[in-house]
């Protein structure tokens, strides 16, 4: 329905992974330097986009990251991305911003 307001979380659904995939998610983790990577940087509205919020906890310790539509070479699209591909979500060519 489109809109820029916030809205409902319709569906939850929940997947295990292999170890594999996760120790690949974890190398994915570490090379982007997540722990340390800044929470918000502020992008101004250009109209339109999406909003990508990644979340982590490990060893007690919380973070976060959120970005408005994300560059391809930014590590949080890296991190997103191989999210979705585990989660075998089917984006359409082009439509993942």
């Amino acid at each position: 329905m489109g809109g820029y307001n916030i809205g409902e979380l319709k569906t939850v659904k929940r997947k295990s992974i292999s170890l594999e995939d996760w120790q690949g998610f974890e190398e994915i983790l570490d090379s982007a330097n997540f722990w340390n990577i800044e929470s918000d940087i502020p992008k101004p509205p250009d109209g339109d986009g999406s909003s990508w919020l990644i979340e982590g906890y490990k060893n007690g310790i919380y973070h976060l990251i959120e970005r408005a539509s994300p560059d391809e070479k930014e590590d949080i699209f890296k991190i997103g991305k191989f999210m979705i591909k585990l989660s075998k979500i089917k984006v359409m060519e082009g439509h993942m911003y």
